[in-house]
């Protein structure tokens, strides 16, 4: 879901995003 990734990192680039992108 690269979308959801993409809102995320807008939302609040947090090392969280890091491991959605390694899922």
């Amino acid at each position: 879901m690269p979308l959801i990734l993409v809102h995320e990192e807008e939302r609040k680039p947090a090392p969280r995003t890091l491991l959605c992108n390694i899922d």
